[in-house]
């Protein structure tokens, strides 16, 4: 998976460079923000999955919008963004009531590449909708937990911190989170002139998931997906 979509990447950045001499090529700027969730399959699905809640984020990166021919362009990309989800359970054992909030913050640098066709609908406006694959490298982040348990009327709390990528050991508590992702973006927005508004969906297809001692149970899949609202500049 990881050398077919860097293959995909690779011929499809080709592509651009190689038209960039004799057709239109211009920079965009893009932010905005991110609505992230982390799907789960693997043991007690249906139990576990319900837990994990979707977790604002936010994007932040550039775009090289290479015309190719007519109202076809393809759109590489660099972005930093932030991925992760958050997880909310309470619930009562004999006499203790427990409460855990769980926030898992990952951020990442991301490369999509999209395949983009325009339609024009007035002199500065145009329609776009486009798709292509995209690999992003966790930089880092964070799992933060807080517990609380409730006991007669009194309440005891511990909150944890530690990094988001890589798997625990005995020694060192980690999120047992792979770094490397990758998987297809689909979007449609509205450019206006020289500004760009977007919707996108970053649909998640590599397993994130450290397995075996230490970390998850084997078969534990997490695949990452994000909802953005992104917003730009076209120099």
């Amino acid at each position: 998976m990881k050398k077919f979509t860097l293959c995909v990447l690779f011929a499809m950045g080709a592509m651009c460079v190689a038209n960039a001499q004799d057709k239109a090529v211009s920079l965009g700027l893009r932010a905005g923000l991110n609505v992230n969730t982390l799907t789960y399959s693997g043991n007690n699905e249906a139990e576990i999955r319900d837990l994990y809640k979707s977790h604002t984020g936010f994007h932040i990166g550039a775009v090289v919008n290479c015309k190719v021919a007519g109202n076809f362009y393809l759109q590489p990309g660099l972005y930093f963004t932030t991925r992760g989800a958050k997880m909310e359970e309470t619930g009562t054992e004999g006499e203790y009531k427990y409460s855990l909030t769980e926030k898992i913050n990952m951020n990442y640098l991301q490369i999509p590449i999209s395949a983009s066709y325009r339609f024009p609908v007035g002199k500065i406006v145009k329609i776009d909708i486009n798709v292509g694959p995209y690999v992003a490298v966790g930089l880092g982040g964070r799992v933060k937990e807080e517990a609380t348990i409730r006991y007669n009327g009194m309440s005891e709390s511990e909150n944890l911190s530690y990094d988001v990528f890589g798997k625990s050991t005995d020694d060192e508590n980690r999120g047992d989170f792979k770094r490397f992702d990758a998987g297809l973006r689909f979007g449609a927005g509205v450019h206006i002139s020289k500004f760009n508004i977007g919707l996108i969906y970053d649909l998640g297809l590599a397993n994130l998931a450290h397995t075996g001692d230490n970390a998850w149970n084997r078969g534990t899949k997490f695949r990452n997906g994000s909802f953005l609202v992104s917003v730009g500049y076209n120099f």
